[in-house]
Formats: structure tokens, sequence, C-alpha cells
């Protein structure tokens, strides 16, 4: 009785240790699920279909256009995974699987469409990207310290509300990144502040919270 009490135990914990992620309404797939063990699946017309091992987390990405359904980590790197054929036959159709940032530390989707940006990264060597829905890289910064998105974008009659994410420095001056994804238009303050926290109390950006 023990031993059946410990299996029990045992398969209870594995089966709460599964996450399951809703894809994307134009996705091939219906779901995606991160077992235990770290093995990536999806289900497709009611097939379970293995995508890659050693996942240690995913992100579904919220912009219909985006070509990527899917974000992941996978042995401290950032992936992307695209559908190869959308009309495929097969029980399990190809993917493409292609990496977008090494030793990452931290990762975000953006969830507004009105934004040109559809994720962003920041690696352990302090370089920030964000990537066009295209799968391509619009910006690219380092000596990067911490990022934030801001609740305020595309909010009227708040401050800062063209700029989606903002970045703080080693020096800790803030960049202000700007959601039409023209590097031109972004901004980095002269004032430096001890964290992107600082920043948003001092500008009323808590509101948005």
């Amino acid at each position: 009785m023990k031993v059946l009490g410990l299996i029990s135990l045992f398969f209870s914990f594995t089966a709460l240790s599964q996450s399951y992620y809703t894809a994307r309404s134009n996705d091939i797939a219906k779901k995606y699920i991160l077992e235990a063990n770290q093995d990536l699946f999806r289900t497709v017309r009611g097939n379970k279909c293995q995508v890659t091992t050693n996942v240690e987390s995913m992100k579904v990405s919220q912009h219909k256009a985006d070509v990527a359904m899917v974000y992941y980590v996978r042995n401290s790197d950032l992936h992307m995974l695209t559908n190869q054929n959308l009309y495929s036959a097969s029980n399990c159709p190809k993917t493409n699987k292609t990496e977008l940032m090494s030793e990452v530390k931290e990762y975000s989707i953006v969830p507004s469409s009105e934004s040109k940006y559809v994720n962003f990264a920041l690696n352990h060597r302090g370089q920030l990207q964000g990537w066009a829905e295209s799968g391509s890289p619009l910006f690219s910064i380092s000596r990067i310290v911490d990022y934030s998105h801001n609740n305020c974008f595309k909010k009227a009659g708040m401050p800062f509300s063209s700029y989606v994410v903002f970045a703080i420095k080693t020096n800790g001056q803030i960049v202000k990144i700007k959601g039409n994804g023209s590097n031109t238009w972004n901004k980095t303050t002269t004032e430096s502040y001890s964290s992107i926290k600082e920043f948003k109390k001092k500008n009323n950006l808590t509101k948005c919270n």
C-alpha cells in the first residue's frame, strides 16, 4: 500500500508540473504543453507532437501577424517557432525553430497590437533587443541592466504613451523606446535613476499598472 501511495503521489506531482498554453487563433496547433522534464509538445488535430527538449520556459505571441507562434528558452538561449506549412496534411507538421538570442536573462511578449514590436529580450551581456512581426530585429542596444514595458502605452492623456518599453543603462539613464519601431524617435534621459520603478513613479506612470 505504501508503494502504491508513493507511485500515485509521483504521478500526481508530474501532472501538476505540466504547463498548458492555448495557441494563438491562427496557429495550426491548438495548445502547447511543457512537460515537467522540459519536453515541449503541441497538439495538432488531436495529435500530440514533440517540438523540442530542454525547454526552460515559453510564451505565446500575441500579435496575429507575427511569424512566430511561440517564443521559448532552450539551454539558456531564446528561440522562436514558426509553422513551416499551415496547410500540411501531416499529423505532426514540421516547424521552423530559430535562435534569436544567446544567454538570455529575460524576455517578454508585447501585448499591444499597436506596437511594431512583438517581443523584447535582454541577455546576460547587457544587450537588449526588440523584434518585428517579420522575425527581424528592429532595435538593439548594449549596457542595459533592466527593462520594463510601459503599461501606459497608447493610453490617451498619459505621459510617454507613445513609448512601449523603458530600459535602464548601467549609468542609470533611461532609454525610452518608441512603439512605432523608429529608432530615430527613441530618447535617453539626461537624468539618472536608481531603477525603472523610480522613473515611472516620478513621471506618474504607475497609474497604469
